[in-house]
């Protein structure tokens, strides 16, 4: 049986994650998926020093997406745990894009890969 605690992990989870592939499935018609592998590589491996759970990353394992291994190291932690290592990496990450790509560019595909997830209607609708 599982506990409402349990149930909100779970959930927060499930969203995090969703996040994390529609984000990336927007960005790589821009910078293919090798870059954003690359990106999302550079911030977990910043984030590691801070946060050294995450460091169970087989790069052997070509086949397993950096998502894939959010997901699976964020599965056993707590909503706590899952948030404030989210944020180090999701800021480690847009900084990283921005010096690329520029503010502007990264700040649009932001909008444009969460505008239904994440920003509430009715704001997107004064913006327009």
């Amino acid at each position: 049986m599982q506990t409402m605690g349990m149930l909100e992990s779970e959930e927060f989870l499930h969203k995090t994650i969703k996040l994390w592939e529609i984000l990336a499935s927007e960005l790589t018609y821009i910078i293919g998926e090798k870059g954003v592998q690359s990106l999302l590589s550079r911030s977990i491996h910043l984030a590691n020093a801070k946060f050294p759970w995450l460091d169970t990353f087989d790069p052997l394992r070509r086949d397993e997406s950096r998502v894939s291994h959010l997901k699976s190291v964020f599965a056993d932690r707590e909503i706590a745990e899952i948030r404030e290592v989210n944020i180090f990496i999701f800021v480690t990450f847009i900084e990283t894009l921005e010096s690329l790509i520029g503010e502007v560019l990264t700040a649009s595909i932001f909008r444009s890969a969460w505008k239904h997830h994440v920003f509430p209607k009715e704001k997107m609708m004064r913006h327009h």
